[in-house]
């Protein structure tokens, strides 16, 4: 392995010793030391950049942790007991953003319930804002139409973000993602069959997306199920 990815050879090292993480310790130790070389430079660059992706991915797992308990308290309170639900708020108040997601949800949900209706979902497309679908019982879905490629953006109307992902047109055009031969076949029968390009659990299986392709658009079908 050449000198641009030296570290990783190091990392294999400590990963495999009894005592991963005092070796581990070490094992960034020698990669500082190493990366002072010349010959070394640009490998504890590819170094530094390796770390900081491997924080960004850590401190992604951890945000998307907490939006899901920020749900679950909010929705399903009964079903925590009085330490799990103070465990839970203790770890939402270390990070101000989280709780102000969860007091935000909170108050939503609360004034909702008085009016005896379920939270809204927005959709965004580039920045746009195109669509908003309310659900007014658990396990109804509803759709949105006219869906072209393009950055996506799904949200509570408290701002709490659900989903965002980038739709091409393998997911939202009939031809791409099953082929013109099959389209033909449809047109024979006067009806395209529903057929998901893609499903996606959100917080933590409480909302379903589900992403449907048409022959010049797509559509968009979401399910409530709490």
């Amino acid at each position: 392995m050449d000198n641009e990815l030296y570290f990783f050879r190091i990392l294999q090292e400590a990963l495999q010793n009894p005592e991963p993480g005092l070796a581990l310790s070490q094992a960034f130790d020698r990669i500082e030391r190493l990366g002072v070389q010349e010959a070394y430079r640009g490998g504890l660059e590819n170094f530094q950049r390796f770390m900081a992706e491997v924080r960004s991915c850590r401190n992604l797992m951890r945000t998307n942790y907490a939006r899901e308990l920020i749900v679950a308290l909010v929705t399903n309170a009964s079903e925590f007991s009085t330490e799990q639900r103070q465990t839970a708020l203790a770890f939402l108040a270390s990070n101000p953003e989280w709780r102000s997601e969860y007091e935000q949800l909170l108050g939503q949900f609360g004034e909702r319930s008085s009016q005896g209706l379920s939270p809204a979902i927005q959709v965004y497309r580039d920045g746009n804002r195109v669509g908003e679908m309310t659900f007014d019982d658990p396990g109804v879905s509803r759709s949105l139409g006219q869906i072209t490629p393009g950055l996506y953006l799904l949200k509570l109307s408290t701002g709490l973000v659900l989903w965002e992902g980038q739709l091409a047109g393998r997911d939202l055009l009939w031809v791409e993602a099953f082929g013109a031969q099959k389209l033909e076949l449809a047109a024979e029968t006067e009806q395209v069959q529903r057929q998901p390009t893609g499903e996606i659990s959100l917080l933590g299986g409480e909302v379903i997306l589900r992403i449907f392709a048409g022959i010049e658009c797509g559509d968009l079908e979401i399910e409530w199920i709490a």
